[in-house]
């Protein structure tokens, strides 16, 4: 008996961390990704990398790529990450569309943060997304972030990123631009391609490197992005939004809940085991 509740209890612990490692990969999950397709040598659209390439902090295909600056009447619906069409539409406005490499890449993740909708520090005008008629109860919004500027004393790209619009989630973070370095430069070594944006407060430029955000908890069928440029004016450092998902987490257990669940389903099978023997 001994040996049984040993092997089960090893058993158990496996699979909570199976299920640990399932949720945080969110396997099959359904969200939807627009990519700014962007200027400067552009447009640098996803479905222009190798197939089967897919991109995202919740790794995802089936991208929506968004062209122009500007979009003042809701777009055409769009599609999700199984290619299932969505309610979902948006309207977005900014100063220009730009590039951060300024030519395609292979790496799709790198795609992904490169065209970017274009702010302008120095008339204060930011890029802007609104999305509308999303489908999900309850979900969270990812969005990535970027410049062309080299993240160097004299050529540093900074500022925040907003959700607004929603009944939860609303927050805004601060971010220094990572830039176009490539996803194998020391600055990027411990978070890949991404490095997520968790600063609430403003300390301009010393806001950490970031080229994305998370908004959780968030609720209602509109939102609204807004990332804005900071800086001394005639200094350039605009910044762009490359890019957002949402993510339905209205069907996803949090990986300690189901984690939490297998460990307790196999203690009931060690105290029915228990049973047995006496």
């Amino acid at each position: 008996m001994e040996i049984l509740c040993k092997r089960l209890l090893a058993a158990a612990v496996a699979m909570a961390a199976l299920l640990t490692v399932a949720g945080t990969g969110r396997a099959g999950v359904v969200s939807i990704g627009l990519n700014f397709t962007g200027g400067n040598g552009g447009p640098f659209k996803l479905d222009a990398t190798p197939p089967g390439l897919p991109a995202g902090v919740v790794s995802q295909n089936n991208w929506n790529d968004l062209a122009g600056y500007s979009q003042s009447s809701p777009s055409a619906a769009f599609q999700d990450n199984t290619g299932a069409a969505t309610t979902a539409t948006a309207t977005w406005s900014g100063t220009d569309l730009w590039g951060t490499y300024g030519s395609s890449q292979s790496n799709a993740n790198l795609q992904l943060l490169n065209g970017y909708l274009d702010t302008h520090h120095q008339t204060s005008t930011a890029a802007i997304v609104t999305v509308s008629n999303i489908p999900f109860a309850t979900y969270e919004v990812i969005a990535y972030v970027n410049s062309d500027h080299l993240n160097t004393a004299s050529d540093r790209a900074f500022g925040n990123v907003a959700l607004s619009g929603a009944s939860g989630g609303n927050a805004t973070f601060y971010y220094t631009a990572v830039g176009p370095v490539s996803y194998t430069s020391a600055q990027l070594l411990a978070g890949g391609e991404f490095i997520q944006a968790t600063a609430t407060s403003d300390v301009g430029t010393n806001n950490p490197l970031a080229d994305y955000a998370i908004f959780t908890g968030v609720t209602g069928s509109s939102f609204t992005l807004t990332n804005s440029a900071e800086g001394a004016v005639g200094s350039g450092n605009n910044t762009g939004l490359t890019g957002l998902q949402i993510v339905d987490t209205a069907a996803v257990p949090e990986p300690s809940t189901a984690a939490l669940a297998a460990i307790g389903l196999l203690g009931l099978i060690l105290i029915r085991r228990g049973q047995e023997t006496t």
